[in-house]
């Protein structure tokens, strides 16, 4: 087993790219507690708890999953400048406001994971079991090697009638929208057309509290950015 130690900015290992991890450590559960992108989100989920009483998180295995994001995801980032792992914790934090349990939260950690880093289904199925890989599976954008739109995994959750998992994709999509001006204008004028095609349809389906407004206003606000970029 290769050794390694976690720390509140980066992951040290000597082989970075063993493909194994050991959530039983003895060191990295202690050390890992310090990292206060982990902190935010257990606290709020602890807070949210709080709210509903009736609720219950595994939080070990919460702690587990975002460990295995950040080690997985590196010191990847996003064009922003957002670390990957840290997208993936604002995004889940969004989901707990809507559905607080537990495979849906581990879900939301790593759904940017197999698409974007070597996590594989297979691992994912042996450390958090198969709902939870399957429901990664369906958010990834990858299928039979061919690479799917997000438009097309939206329809495919749809005909499976996996809800739940539909709001961990939309609220990852309200969030990439919030760094949209970060993308050149293609590729922003592409996004647009495609969250307001199905996204904004999305949200009004899911009945997601205040989505559908904020999808309009975000994409109306850069539709007005990208054509004044197009006619300078």
């Amino acid at each position: 087993m290769s050794n390694f130690k976690i720390n509140s900015s980066n992951i040290v290992c000597d082989n970075i790219n063993i493909p194994i991890i050991d959530p039983y450590h003895p060191d990295w559960i202690n050390q890992f507690k310090n990292c206060e992108y982990a902190n935010l989100l257990i606290n709020k989920l602890k807070c949210l708890q709080k709210k509903e009483k009736n609720k219950n998180l595994n939080h070990y295995l919460i702690l587990k999953a975002i460990f295995y994001a950040k080690f997985y995801h590196k010191d990847q980032k996003r064009k922003s400048g957002e670390l990957y792992y840290v997208h993936a914790l604002k995004v889940t934090e969004m989901v707990a406001h809507y559905i607080l349990r537990t495979d849906l939260i581990i879900t939301s950690i790593l759904h940017d994971t197999v698409e974007d880093t070597q996590l594989t289904i297979e691992m994912i199925s042996n450390a958090f079991g198969y709902d939870i890989s399957n429901q990664i599976l369906y958010l990834t954008r990858v299928y039979n090697q061919d690479k799917i739109t997000a438009a097309q995994i939206v329809e495919y959750l749809l005909e499976d009638k996996y809800h739940d998992v539909l709001i961990i994709k939309l609220l990852d999509r309200i969030h990439n929208i919030m760094t949209l001006n970060t993308k050149g204008i293609s590729n922003t004028a592409k996004t647009i057309q495609e969250t307001l095609h199905a996204f904004l349809i999305l949200s009004s389906y899911l009945g997601i509290k205040n989505a559908e407004e904020k999808i309009t206003l975000m994409c109306l606000e850069y539709k007005n950015i990208y054509n004044n970029k197009k006619s300078s």
